[in-house]
């Protein structure tokens, strides 16, 4: 039983390899839609962690005025408004993006067709 291994493993090893695939390339359009999802991948990324920087000063905030010092929950509720209005140009980008990206597929799609 012993010697069908050793022939099994003899016989499979002299068998060729397959030939390597070639890299596929990318083409201007496909390189510029990753480019672009990567980005957006990213805004999408700093939009959730700003949301959650001002969740948290809110809740800051609110410890805040409860025990008393108004100047710090002040402090806390602009600097809040101000990540706000950060996340709100984010969606902007976002949205632009997004449009960039479908103008892109479209126009590519468009020149298949024809």
């Amino acid at each position: 039983m012993l010697t069908r291994f050793v022939l099994a493993v003899r016989s499979k090893g002299g068998q060729a390899q397959p030939p390597p695939r070639p890299k596929p390339t990318l083409s201007q359009q496909d390189r510029a839609i990753l480019d672009l999802k990567l980005v957006r991948d990213k805004l999408k990324k700093e939009q959730t962690s700003m949301e959650a920087e001002s969740a948290a000063l809110l809740s800051r905030a609110q410890a805040s005025h409860r025990s008393g010092d108004k100047k710090k929950a002040l402090y806390y509720m602009k600097v809040k408004k101000l990540k706000e209005s950060k996340v709100d140009d984010l969606s902007g980008q976002l949205f632009n993006l997004e449009k960039m990206v479908n103008t892109i597929e479209w126009a590519t799609q468009s020149a298949q067709v024809r």
